[in-house]
């Protein structure tokens, strides 16, 4: 399919499942704008471009050199357990396994080093490029899929989650490869199509509980289908997609022996780290994410990505530097339009229903549909020069979220573990206050010295999140101060790792420092919690009465 071709969408495939009328010319890309160029010199620097680009986007989902934080290091401490231990192990947790099972194999054959591990999700999220150029190319062709290939290569929510060591990049490989398998199986019902289907939804619901959702608006678009081809007597159209449902019922009945512990998670875990977010919030801090680490450069790069996206929606290009908007939204978009606004839409009246919490990475399940749009928004920019100037801007605006996530320390863990094993003695106490701050502490230190958690100084390793906030406030700071104080005795020093920005221990942990500070007036402050990291921290020091 080049990028004059005309697509009939009464023709099979899923490119056109939400429309049925005649796609105007005003619909295609014009072939002399298309990136790259065929010809002459504008190809050779293409050629240039895309090889430079191509090298960017390997670099930047291998660079990360930060420590691991909490979740990061909680998914290893997971991870190497016995795959038998795993599922009981995420039952305290709030995730499904599969991304556990594949990184407890991944480091089994290439250690635990935080490079080897990180390369898990960097691999997966290099293979979601070519993944989601080829829906780009099946929707709008050579055109649409290279500038779509520009936007996700650079993209820094996608660098993040291609190095973050977390289920993310996995699930954007899996939600264009099924939906690619839909496509193929609502064009011509293959067998083989159809079983990728089945598998793909099985992979995504195994791996993170928003997929949830977007099998729910699969689900609706289906149905949607099939009711439509039904009234109008395409019958053998209905009777394809009535497979794909088949298939993807095949798929969600794999999730059922998972469904039990989900229920209990639900029930028992939650999200206490967090509050119920407000949709409005939600949809600022999705804008946000776009471009990398909040700020206001990074926060511009998030708003010229969600331009590019609605552009891609509602646009209609009328000629060189001109575009139109059709509030009807575009046909050949829509295919992409319809799962990601129901899912993330399901997904939040889900969310504030059950009061739970929203992080933008739940976002990675519908997020490659809207880069594909965004892909089309860019081809809209008719005219070599005014379309490469575009492509150049998209760069540049994503240049500092991808350079701040690569760069930037996602904990303090790192510098703290320092800290403590420059001035701390074998058998020394540390405690950390809340257990959260545990995972990727316990990481970075030298083994050796005594480490517990907050409240009852149980394993720092693990998280346990079940009846989270139960558990931390059932002891209190004084409680906690004498087990440290009994256990260092009169010759130990204790280091307590601790924020008061957690949601779950306001004040208790500030209360815990300063019990220790009345027992032991022989403190200071070693290290102050830094706002510009992710997970930030405080460590303070505690010497025995006459050791200074």
């Amino acid at each position: 399919m080049d990028d004059t071709t005309t697509i009939d969408p009464r023709g099979g495939g899923a490119g056109a499942e939400a429309d049925l009328e005649t796609i105007s010319t005003d619909d295609e890309p014009i072939g002399d704008a298309a990136f790259p160029a065929r010809r002459g010199w504008l190809r050779r620097l293409d050629v240039v471009a895309i090889a430079v680009l191509t090298l960017i986007a390997v670099v930047l989902r291998f660079w990360t050199r930060s420590p691991m934080w909490l979740d990061e290091a909680l998914t290893v401490n997971i991870a190497r357990q016995p795959l038998g231990h795993i599922a009981t192990a995420l039952r305290h947790d709030g995730h499904p396994p599969l991304y556990y099972y594949l990184l407890h194999l991944w480091m089994s054959a290439f250690g635990e080093s935080d490079r080897a591990i990180r390369a898990l999700p960097g691999v997966f999220g290099l293979l979601s490029i070519p993944a989601t150029w080829l829906v780009a190319k099946r929707l709008g062709g050579r055109s649409v899929a290279w500038c779509t290939a520009v936007f996700i290569a650079v993209s820094p929510f996608m660098v993040r989650y291609a190095t973050e060591n977390r289920m993310y990049s996995l699930i954007m490989l899996l939600v264009p490869l099924g939906w690619l398998c839909v496509d193929a199986a609502l064009e011509r019902s293959r067998p083989l199509a159809l079983v990728g289907v089945a598998v793909c939804t099985s992979a995504l619901l195994w791996s993170q509980y928003w997929a949830l959702w977007l099998g729910v608006a699969t689900f609706g678009i289906l149905m949607a289908r099939i009711i439509r081809d039904i009234r109008r007597g395409e019958r053998a159209r209905a009777g394809r997609a009535v497979r794909v449902v088949i298939a993807l019922a095949i798929g969600a009945v794999t999730f059922l022996p998972w469904v039990p512990t989900m229920l209990y998670q639900q029930t028992h875990t939650g999200t206490p780290w967090a509050s119920r977010a407000m949709p409005p919030t939600v949809l600022v801090t999705t804008v946000q994410s776009l471009g990398g680490p909040i700020n206001a450069t990074d926060e511009t790069g998030g708003w010229i990505a969600a331009l590019i996206i609605m552009i891609g929606l509602f646009g209609i290009g009328v000629g060189s530097g001109r575009i139109e908007l059709d509030l009807r939204t575009r046909p050949r978009v829509r295919p992409m339009a319809w799962p990601a606004g129901l899912t993330i839409g399901i997904g939040v009246a889900a969310m504030f229903v059950s009061n739970t919490a929203f992080q933008p990475r739940y976002n990675a399940v519908w997020l490659p549909f809207a880069f594909v749009i965004g892909g089309f928004g860019l081809a809209l920019i008719r005219g070599p020069i005014l379309q490469r100037g575009a492509l150049a801007l998209v760069v540049l605006a994503a240049a500092s979220g991808c350079y701040k996530n690569v760069t930037l320390a996602r904990t303090q863990s790192g510098d703290i573990a320092a800290a403590i094993e420059h001035v701390g003695r074998p058998g020394d106490i540390v405690a950390v206050c809340p257990d959260q701050l545990g995972p990727s502490l316990t990481r970075a230190l030298t083994p050796g010295f005594e480490v517990g958690s907050f409240p009852t100084f149980s394993d720092p390793h693990i998280v346990n999140w079940s009846d989270y906030v139960k558990r931390t406030h059932a002891a209190t700071p004084a409680q906690f101060a004498d087990n440290l104080l009994r256990r260092a005795g009169t010759t130990k020093r204790i280091f307590v790792v601790w924020s008061n920005s957690y949601i779950t221990h306001r004040k208790l942990c500030t209360d815990l420092i300063v019990t220790l500070g009345a027992k032991r007036p022989d403190n200071r402050q070693m290290i102050e919690a830094n706002p510009a990291d992710y997970e930030k921290a405080n460590l303070t020091g505690f010497w025995p009465a006459g050791s200074h």
